[in-house]
C-alpha cells in the first residue's frame, strides 16, 4: 500500500512539545523494559512485559490505546535488551545504563519503523 502525504506551506507544523513529550515518554518505556528485563534471572517474556507495563500508572501514554499505542518501541527495546544470548547480564547491564543516561529515541534513519537511542551513551 503506497500513501502519499501532500503539506502545503500553511499547514499545521507539529508542536515542539508534544514532540518533545514523545522523545521522553519513549525513553522511559525503554528504561522501564530494561528494568523488567535485568532484575529477572531469566528474562520475561515480550508478553509478561507488556502486561506489567499495562498495569503500571504511566504517563503521557496516547489516550484510547495506552500502552499498547507505544508496541513498536517497547518490542525494540525487548529484542535489544532481552534477546542477546551469550553474554546476557553484561549485555543488558550495559544496555540499563545506556538507556538511563540516553537523552531521547529517535527514529533510526533507515526508517522501517525501528528506533534508536542517541546520547551520551546511547545505543547505535
Amino acid at each position: 500500500m503506497t500513501c502519499i502525504l501532500v503539506c502545503f506551506p500553511g499547514a499545521p507544523r507539529p508542536h515542539e512539545e508534544a514532540i518533545r513529550k514523545e522523545q521522553e515518554l519513549d525513553a522511559v518505556l525503554g528504561r522501564r523494559v530494561a528494568e523488567l528485563c535485568s532484575s529477572a534471572q531469566e528474562p520475561p517474556s515480550l508478553n509478561t512485559v507488556f502486561r506489567t507495563l499495562a498495569s503500571e500508572d504511566i504517563h503521557d501514554l496516547p489516550p484510547g490505546g495506552g500502552v499498547y499505542c507505544k508496541a513498536a518501541v517497547i518490542a525494540d527495546a525487548y529484542s535489544q535488551l532481552c534477546q542477546a544470548s551469550g553474554e546476557r547480564r553484561e549485555v543488558r547491564t550495559l544496555c540499563l545504563e545506556c538507556y538511563s543516561q540516553a537523552h531521547v529515541i529517535q527514529p533510526h534513519p533507515f526508517g522501517d519503523g525501528e528506533m534508536e537511542v542517541r546520547g551520551d551513551k546511547g545505543l547505535a
